[in-house]
C-alpha cells in the first residue's frame, strides 16, 4: 500500500466523522421539533367575575399547585379536578362493532376497552354512545347523552359485531351531537380497530365538525402493525385535547381504555378572581407542577379550541429551516453517506496489510516500487494497532470455524479487493453496528434500526459478488483478444513464456494482472503447467481452461501452437456472438418472466394500499393462507419452468 493510500485512507475517515457529527447536527433540531406541550389548555371562561382554566397536563402532577401570570403579575388562583368542579363534561363514545374490527382483533376486546374506559370516568360525566359499524351511513346514538353509566354499560354488552365500519360518519354524527349540549369539556372516544372503509363522510368533513364543536377526538386502538388507522391518530393529533392510544406487547385494549379515561379524568380547573387581569391584556401565563404555557383569552367572554392558540414566537433562527421532514432527509442522507465513507476510509486503511501472493511477487514484476514507497509500507505496518490485529485474527478464527475461510478468500482475491477475510468480516461488522446506531437515532426504535440493520448486513457481500461478476465478464470478453495476440507473439519467434511475458505487459487489465503473475511464479520455479492451472482456477473461466487444457497438450505431443491458439480465440468469439443473438431473441421471454413474477406482488401491494380491510382476508383467515402458499408456491413453479425454458446452453 502506498502512502497516497494510507493519506486518501485517512481523509476519508476524516470525512466520515464529519459526515456523522453533520447527521447529529441536524437531528437535533428534528427531535426539538417532535416534543409535545406539557400543559394544554381546553378552555378559558372570563364572562363572569370568578373566571375558569379548563387545562389537561400530559402528566399528573405531584403537587396540585398553580401559578397563574398576568404581564408578569401573579393572580391568585386555585386548581381542582374536573369532577369536583362546576365544568360540565360531555363524552361521546364510539364502540366500533363492525364485522373487520371482530376479524382484526375480536369484538370482546373492543367491549372491554369501552367498558374499562366507561368505568373509569366520574359519574357526573355525562355520556353518549353510537356504533362504529353495522354499515349503515346513517348513525344514530344507541344511547342519548346520560348520567346513567350502567344504562350505556348494558347497551355496550347488548352489542354484536357485523356489517361495514362507518367511523367517520360515527364521529361526525358525535360532533353535532355535542353542539346541542351545554358549555363544557367535550371528548369523542373513538374504541375502534378498523379503517371506516364504509364510511360515505370523508375524514376532512369529520374533523372541520370536532373543530365546529369545540371537541377533543382521542383514539383507542390495538397496536397491530397492519391496521392503518393514521388517518384517524392524525385528526387526533391535530385537535386541541386529542390523543391516542394504542396497545402494545405488555397491554390490552382494556388497559388503553382505563389509560385514556385517565387522561380525560386528569383534567384540571383553574379558577381565580377575572377582575384582577388587567383590561389590555390578551394572553395569560398558568404553571402547575413545574410545567407552565402560555395562551390567548378573549376578556369578558369564553375561548375553546383553536381560539386559544398560543402566541406564535417568531423565530429568526437560520437553522428553522432544519426542522420537520426537510432536516430528516438532510440526516438520513448525511448518515447513509458517512456510513458508505466510513467503509470506503476503512477498506483504504485495511488494504495495507496486502500479503497475499500478488504483493509478494510484486518485486518480480514490471512494475517495482521505489524505496521510499517500502520505506512507507514498513512505517505503516509497525505502527498497525494491536487491538486491530487482535479483532481480525478472532474474525479468521471464527470464519476458519465455520468453515468459510478458503471461500471468503478467493471472493476476495477474484472481486481484486487487497483485504485478509478478518478484515473484511471487521469492516462489515462495523458497518452493521453504525446502521444499528443511526436507526436507532433516527427512528428510535428498534424495528427501524432493523430497517437499517438489515441492508447494511447485506451490502458488503453483494457489493463483494458484483464485483466478482464484473470482473469474470470482462476477463471473458477479453479473452479472444488476449489468445489472439498470444498466437501473434509465437509466429514473431518468441518462446511460450516470453509469450506469456508480452501479453502481461501489452493487453489489458485484469486478464493481463493474472498473466503477469502466472510469469512470476514460473520465474519462481514453478513448473509452468502448474501454474496454467492454477490461472484457469483463479479466473474461473470455461473457455480459458480450454485453451489451457489445448496448451498442455500441444506441450506434450508437439504441433503448431500459435495455429491452436488462433483457432481457439476464433472459436471463442463465434460463441460469443451466439449468445448475443440467443440473449436478444430470449428477451422478450425474460421480460414477460420478470413481469408475471412481479405482478402479483404488485397488485398486492396496490390493494394493500387502495382497499386494506379487503386484502386484510389474506392473513385474518386460514383460507387466506392458504391461498397465499398456494400462489408462492405457484410463481415457483412457474418462475423455474420460466428459466428453464429460456436457458439455453452454449
Amino acid at each position: 500500500m502506498t502512502s497516497a493510500t494510507t493519506r486518501r485512507g485517512k481523509r476519508m475517515a476524516l470525512l466520515a466523522l464529519i459526515g456523522m457529527l453533520a447527521s447529529f447536527f441536524f437531528a437535533g433540531p428534528l427531535a426539538a421539533q417532535s416534543t409535545d406541550a406539557e400543559l394544554e389548555v381546553l378552555r378559558a371562561d372570563l364572562r363572569s367575575d370568578r373566571g375558569q382554566l379548563t387545562i389537561r397536563p400530559a402528566e399528573a402532577p405531584e403537587v396540585l399547585e398553580v401559578e397563574l401570570k398576568s404581564d408578569g403579575e401573579i393572580i391568585p388562583a386555585a386548581v381542582r379536578s374536573l369532577g369536583r368542579s362546576s365544568v360540565d363534561s360531555y363524552t361521546v363514545l364510539i364502540v366500533d362493532d363492525s364485522e373487520t374490527a371482530d376479524q382484526v382483533v375480536g369484538f370482546s376486546q373492543i367491549r372491554e376497552g369501552a367498558l374499562r374506559y366507561l368505568d373509569s370516568l366520574s359519574a357526573n360525566t355525562k355520556v353518549m354512545l353510537v356504533a362504529g359499524g353495522g354499515g349503515n351511513p346513517e348513525v344514530d346514538a344507541l344511547v342519548p347523552f346520560t348520567n346513567d353509566h350502567a344504562e350505556v354499560r348494558a347497551a355496550i354488552n347488548d352489542m354484536e359485531p357485523g356489517g361495514g365500519s362507518v367511523m367517520w360518519n360515527s364521529i361526525s354524527r358525535s360532533a353535532q351531537a355535542l353542539l346541542g349540549q351545554g358549555d363544557g369539556v367535550r371528548n369523542v372516544v373513538a374504541v375502534m380497530a378498523s379503517t371506516g372503509t364504509s364510511s360515505t363522510i370523508p375524514g376532512s368533513v369529520a374533523r372541520g365538525n370536532l373543530l365546529n364543536a369545540n371537541a377533543g377526538f382521542a383514539v383507542v386502538a390495538p397496536g397491530i402493525d397492519n391496521l392503518q388507522i393514521g388517518e384517524f391518530t392524525d385528526v387526533a393529533a391535530t385537535l386541541r385535547g386529542g390523543f391516542s392510544v394504542r396497545t402494545d406487547n405488555d397491554s390490552t385494549m382494556a388497559d388503553a381504555g382505563r389509560r385514556a379515561a385517565e387522561i380525560h379524568e386528569g383534567t384540571l380547573v383553574v379558577e381565580f378572581d377575572s377582575t384582577l387581569v388587567p383590561e389590555a391584556a390578551t394572553t395569560l401565563e398558568v404553571a402547575i407542577g413545574g410545567n407552565s404555557t402560555e395562551f390567548r383569552f378573549v376578556p369578558g367572554g369564553i375561548a375553546v379550541g383553536e381560539g386559544l392558540t398560543p402566541p406564535q414566537v417568531q423565530n429568526t433562527s437560520r437553522l428553522e429551516i432544519l426542522r420537520g421532514d426537510r432536516g430528516a432527509v438532510i440526516a438520513v442522507t448525511l448518515g447513509v453517506v458517512a456510513a458508505l465513507l466510513f467503509s470506503f476510509a476503512m477498506m483504504q486503511i485495511f488494504a495495507g496489510n496486502d500479503n497475499t501472493l500478488n504483493n509478494t511477487l510484486a518485486v518480480y514484476g514490471a512494475d517495482e516500487m521505489t524505496e521510499e514507497q517500502r520505506a512507507a509500507d514498513a512505517a505503516f505496518a509497525s505502527v498497525r494497532s494491536r487491538i486491530v490485529e487482535q479483532v481480525v485474527e478472532k474474525a479468521e478464527s471464527a470464519a476458519e470455524s465455520r468453515g468459510s475461510l478458503q471461500t471468503t478468500t478467493n471472493m476476495l482475491q477474484k472481486a481484486e479487493i487487497p483485504l485478509r477475510v478478518g478484515e473484511a468480516m471487521a469492516i462489515q461488522v462495523g458497518i452493521v453496528v453504525l446502521a444499528a446506531v443511526l436507526g436507532f437515532l433516527f427512528f428510535g426504535s428498534p424495528v427501524g434500526a432493523l430497517m437499517l440493520i438489515i441492508p447494511a448486513a447485506i451490502f458488503p457481500s453483494m457489493f463483494v459478488k458484483l464485483k466478482v461478476k464484473r470482473r469474470m465478464a470482462k476477463l471473458e470478453a477479453q479473452l479472444p483478444d488476449t489468445l489472439n495476440l498470444l498466437s501473434s507473439t509465437l509466429k514473431a519467434g518468441y518462446s511460450f513464456l516470453q509469450g506469456i511475458d508480452a501479453v502481461g505487459n501489452e493487453a489489458e487489465e485484469p486478464l493481463a494482472g493474472e498473466f503477469r503473475r502466472t510469469v512470476n511464479e514460473a520465474r519462481l520455479g514453478r513448473d509452468i503447467d502448474d501454474a496454467l492451472d492454477d490461472l484457469a482456477e483463479r479466473v474461473d473461466s470455461v473457455d480459458l481452461l480450454w485453451a489451457v487444457v489445448a496448451i498442455k497438450i500441444q506441450r506434450e505431443v508437439g504441433g503448431n501452437l500459435a495455429e491452436l491458439l488462433s483457432t481457439v480465440a476464433n472459436t471463442m468469439t463465434a460463441r460469443e456472438r451466439l449468445r448475443g443473438e440467443v440473449a436478444a431473441l430470449t428477451a422478450e421471454g425474460k421480460m414477460s418472466a420478470y413481469v408475471l413474477v412481479a405482478l402479483p406482488l404488485l397488485v398486492g401491494v396496490a390493494m394493500y394500499f387502495m382497499n386494506p380491510e379487503y386484502i386484510s382476508n389474506l392473513w385474518n383467515h386460514t383460507m387466506g393462507f392458504v391461498a397465499m402458499g398456494a400462489g408462492a408456491l405457484g410463481m415457483v413453479v412457474g418462475s423455474l419452468w420460466m428459466r428453464k425454458i429460456i436457458d439455453i446452453k452454449i
